[in-house]
């Protein structure tokens, strides 16, 4: 029963990594340390060649629910910004704030506190918070070329960062180099096509997406590899580094929903602003809740397990 619970728990987590990937500004990573999963998740990017079918068994609940968030996400959440950008915005933002003070105490707060914590925290913050004001021209015109293909191939590896280090998104970073509206025209031909049945643009647009998804695969298995290095390495460096990109990711989610729904925000109503302070505060307490809930959890886990131990010895 123990099992069932905890891939239906996965499964759930899944799906809010999932939503959390289509949301402008935000971050599958984010996700993944607000739920205390991001462990699990590097894991599973890391080891799945070594042990496909050890991972699968370990993992296949979290995947299947990111999988069904995306869905969820793309059908729901984007139409919610869409009408009511304010208080859903305001929501997410308050997941992160809500679990900030959880992280810090994981990081170790401030016992051993160093110079390098202090700056990964610091240099972090300028990252993310500096990301967005790299806008490139993303007029959606470039030439189809060789070179073309090599960038889409660096920029699929560069976004799939967005599902492994925490409050980067991936949508920002082609914003950043100006190949957002480029990206999205190929996905939107290829759709288009494929419903249609009309392949005039098709070759052309499926190699642009097929270089960007190969390219985002190698880029999670090599980037949860080298996080999961640093992680053992510089354990408390990583973690204030982690710190720093979601203290900044409130800001990186505003920037990108009042960008990409700049019409909607400008004509929402104070009544909307005020749903949008009381989603903030409800999405502050569910995260800290969750963080108190998963300690609950895992200490009754420990308890069982000594108390079985226990009963073995006697």
């Amino acid at each position: 029963m123990s099992i069932i619970k905890d891939k239906l728990f996965d499964f759930l987590k899944g799906i809010a990594m999932g939503i959390a990937n289509i949301i402008p500004g935000f971050s599958g990573g984010t996700m993944a340390v607000i739920l205390k999963v991001y462990d699990k998740f590097l894991y599973a990017l890391g080891n799945f060649f070594n042990h496909p079918i050890i991972v699968i068994k370990k993992v296949w609940s979290l995947f299947l629910g990111i999988v069904v968030g995306i869905v969820l996400g793309a059908v729901t959440i984007v139409k919610l910004l869409e009408i009511f950008p304010v208080p859903t915005m305001l929501f997410f933002v308050g997941l992160i704030i809500g679990s900030i003070p959880s992280i810090f105490i994981d990081a170790g707060g401030f016992k051993k506190l160093t110079i390098k914590d202090i700056i990964a925290f610091i240099v972090a913050i300028i990252i993310l918070v500096g990301l967005p004001f790299l806008q490139g021209n993303d007029s959606g015109q470039h030439n189809i070329n060789f070179v073309t293909f090599i960038l889409v191939f660096i920029f699929g590896v560069v976004c799939s960062s967005a599902m492994v280090i925490p409050g980067v998104s991936g949508s920002l970073v082609l914003m950043a180099f100006g190949y957002y509206t480029f990206l999205m025209e190929h996905v939107n031909v290829l759709i288009k096509d494929l419903t249609h049945f009309t392949f005039d643009n098709f070759l052309n647009s499926f190699l642009i997406v097929l270089v960007f998804g190969i390219g985002a695969i190698i880029g999670m298995v090599f980037v949860s590899k080298l996080i999961s290095w640093l992680l053992k390495k510089y354990p408390k460096i990583v973690y204030f580094a982690i710190l720093g990109l979601l203290f900044a990711s409130p800001f990186s989610i505003i920037y990108a929903v009042v960008q990409e729904y700049n019409e909607q925000v400008i004509a929402t109503s104070p009544l909307s602003w005020i749903i949008g302070v009381l989603f903030l505060a409800i999405g502050a307490f569910l995260a800290g809740f969750s963080s108190i809930y998963e300690k609950h959890i895992n200490k009754n886990k420990i308890n069982n397990q000594e108390e079985i131990e226990n009963n073995s010895d006697n």
